[in-house]
């Protein structure tokens, strides 16, 4: 922001009494500066220019600006790339991640609403439950998953009561939310 307003300062000081009107006002300046820092190209507005000097310092200063804007743009997006994939970073962040679904923790605004549902609820665990026959008639999904190979359904532990509370906001806010969604598409 502060090249570009010094280089259209200096573009509309040097331009502003000349027969060139996109560079007559500040604020026209300003724009032709942002469209040739995003790819177009400004150098067709100093054609009308009688004076070769005034041709040349435009030419010279827009062509400058469009290199040094380049450059600054990918050094600041280098920047931003390395400091976001840090090791260290990645590292604090899915930790925070993990830490989240092993206490089955909800972010904001169900934080507070659900540590004291969970401390007056019971909890415990139960093991998973065979399909009932009118699941398996309507070839329907078992409601406590499917059990893959290796796994029988007594080995692996469900949560109850108050654990289940995170995937009870889920299907009574986000679920609906994307289905309706999902039907609105299709």
């Amino acid at each position: 922001m502060i090249l570009l307003t010094g280089v259209a300062f200096a573009l509309h000081g040097m331009f502003r009494h000349r027969d060139i009107p996109d560079l007559a006002s500040f604020p026209m300046t300003l724009l032709k500066l942002f469209r040739t820092f995003l790819g177009e190209t400004m150098f067709d507005l100093y054609e009308g220019e009688k004076d070769t000097a005034y041709n040349l310092y435009g030419n010279i200063v827009t062509l400058l600006y469009a290199l040094v804007a380049t450059v600054v743009l990918a050094n600041l997006l280098i920047a931003l790339i390395s400091y976001h994939f840090q090791p260290e970073k990645m590292a604090e962040i899915l930790a925070a991640y993990e830490y989240q679904v092993e206490r089955r923790l909800l972010g904001a605004p169900f934080s507070g609403p659900l540590l004291l549902a969970r401390a007056a609820l019971p909890s415990g665990a139960r093991a998973k439950g065979s399909s009932s026959a009118l699941v398996e008639r309507f070839a329907l999904p078992p409601m406590d998953g499917i059990v893959v190979s290796g796994e029988n359904a007594s080995s692996k532990l469900l949560p109850t009561g108050s654990h289940e509370l995170p995937y009870l906001l889920f299907l009574l806010t986000l679920w609906p939310a994307g289905m309706a969604l999902s039907w609105a598409l299709f």
